[in-house]
């Protein structure tokens, strides 16, 4: 059986290393700031900074000295994110 994280009762880890949609991709933050995806998981985000993905469409991004979850649309052209310590939350667009 499988339900997400099991199967068959034994835990399974999925890594999304690498989601063409987003390289290279830049996206709005907040009305006066952009990010860019890079390869190799690297990110410019108010300097460098580092993504990975949780599962399809949800990306764990870290710059800027914080912590961000990103849910993205089906065609990655947006996104809402969550940032970790306080839940603020911003809507990206592509630009």
């Amino acid at each position: 059986e499988k339900d997400g994280q099991t199967i068959k009762g034994k835990k399974i880890e999925i890594k999304i290393t690498y989601i063409p949609e987003l390289i290279n991709k830049q996206f709005t933050w907040g009305s006066k700031n952009s990010i860019k995806f890079l390869e190799n998981g690297e990110m410019d985000a108010f300097g460098k900074g580092n993504y990975y993905f949780l599962q399809p469409q949800v990306v764990q991004a870290n710059f800027g000295n914080e912590s961000h979850t990103l849910t993205f649309n089906k065609d990655y052209t947006e996104f809402t994110s969550i940032r970790e310590k306080d839940s603020e939350t911003i809507k990206g667009n592509i630009c």
